[in-house]
């Protein structure tokens, strides 16, 4: 569409088969913006329609499949109202949707929907009458906004959100009480909601590649959290409430612009993973020779000139990168240990 006054020529019927807009060229109308939503409405459906057992069976029938668009249109909230009431999990990946159909919300006892690798822009505020939800994966699609009815998702325990267009986080997203796992890589997230503190159940949380610039100070109400990343970001410093992750065990801050550590990152007494690599560190702070846990460090390629001698209590480290710092001055037991 380059313009308001393009028309568009389609099929008047479509089959299953056709629906990857290779159109017939017999019988066919004209079409304009006018009807051209009524006409996306009806393809969506028929594109979700083909993926739920038993509909491409309805569809390829004699009487079925030659029907108008329109009235295969009206027939598929009849027959989702029947046939997808006791569904569990639908899968529709890939299948080049542009917009969830409402009709969505006539599958109430759904527990995973997997819409991955498709084209929506949004989503319509009847996802929020899934109540039932306990997985929802979007990744690789266009969202630049949730609806706030994810909000009414309670039992939402996993939310996959990679490679969106998400510029920030409704507030509602707090209301997800059972949330366990939320990746959101490569979007567009500059700052964090407040109420991201009461996910009380999250364990893991991925937040690569995006802007933020800083992290909310109830990020430390996260109790239960085991893995946080948060890779190349736009991160100069960390909230002190960093150390209340008291469960956490693997923290990536990789290719972001940290110039310190607060002293409270050696109140993460599980932590056994820390990367830190490609930051501005110029020194690191006593504390973190708390990190009893610690496995595996990476200071790779920051401004370090010189390493506490507390961190000769790493007595779990088993792998150190200092590359690529101008270092001056390395405890005795830190250089024999590790050979540097």
């Amino acid at each position: 569409m380059q313009s308001l006054g393009k028309s568009f020529t389609l099929a008047r019927s479509l089959s299953p088969s056709e629906l990857e807009f290779k159109w017939i060229t017999e019988e066919k109308r004209y079409l304009t913006l006018t009807n051209y939503s009524t006409y996306l409405v009806n393809i969506n459906r028929l594109l979700m329609w083909k993926e739920i057992r038993g509909g491409k069976e309805f569809l390829d029938q004699e009487e079925i499949k030659y029907l108008p668009l329109a009235k295969k249109g009206k027939l598929f909230k009849s027959w989702i109202e029947s046939y997808g009431k006791d569904m569990t999990s639908l899968d529709l990946r890939g299948i080049g949707l542009t917009f969830l159909p409402f009709e969505i919300a006539q599958l109430p006892r759904l527990q995973a929907l997997h819409l991955n690798n498709n084209q929506l822009t949004s989503l319509p505020a009847e996802i929020g009458q899934l109540l039932q939800l306990q997985t929802l994966d979007l990744t690789d699609n266009h969202l630049s906004t949730l609806p706030s009815e994810i909000g009414q998702l309670s039992q939402l325990k996993r939310v996959d959100l990679d490679h969106n267009q998400l510029t920030f986080l409704p507030a509602e997203i707090r209301l997800l009480s059972q949330l366990q796992l939320l990746r959101l890589p490569k979007n567009q997230l500059a700052t964090l909601p407040i109420g991201i503190g009461q996910l009380l159940q999250l364990q893991e949380l991925d937040l690569k590649s995006n802007p933020l610039t800083a992290l909310p100070a109830e990020i430390g109400q996260l109790s239960n959290l085991k893995a946080l990343w948060l890779q190349s970001n736009h991160l100069t410093v960390l909230p002190a409430e960093i150390g209340y992750l008291s469960g956490l065990q693997e923290l990536d801050l990789c290719d972001n612009q940290i110039t310190t550590l607060p002293a409270e990152i050696g109140q993460l007494s599980q932590l056994e993973k820390l990367y830190l690599k490609n930051n501005q560190l110029t020194t690191l702070p006593a504390e973190i020779g708390r990190l009893s846990k610690l496995q595996d460090l990476d200071l790779n390629n920051n401004q370090i000139t010189s390493l506490p001698i507390e961190m000769k209590g790493l007595t779990a480290l088993k792998k150190l990168q200092v590359n690529e710092n101008p270092l001056q001055s390395i405890p005795d037991e830190i250089k024999r240990r590790f050979r540097l």
